[in-house]
């Protein structure tokens, strides 16, 4: 459910994932329903998931993280 800042941004705007309204169990029964019956689109979703996986990779992350600290301190590079 899209109860939560972030997620949108996350999920690349519904690239890897449905954004179904908080609270609303027709709208996830539907969307459940076409991932069920549409196998091109699940294939879709699960390599652009994948896709998404690899820019939260934690040395990706932690290489940021550094390169943010060191600016900080006035030793970007």
């Amino acid at each position: 459910f899209a109860c939560h800042e972030g997620i949108d941004e996350l999920t690349e705007g519904g690239k890897s994932s449905f954004a179904v309204s908080e609270g609303n169990k027709e709208e996830f029964v539907n969307n459940m329903i076409e991932l069920a019956q549409n196998v091109s689109l699940r294939k879709e979703m699960g390599t652009n998931a994948m896709h998404i996986i690899d820019k939260y990779d934690v040395d990706i992350i932690m290489k940021q993280w550094h390169a943010c600290i060191d600016e900080a301190m006035g030793k970007a590079k």
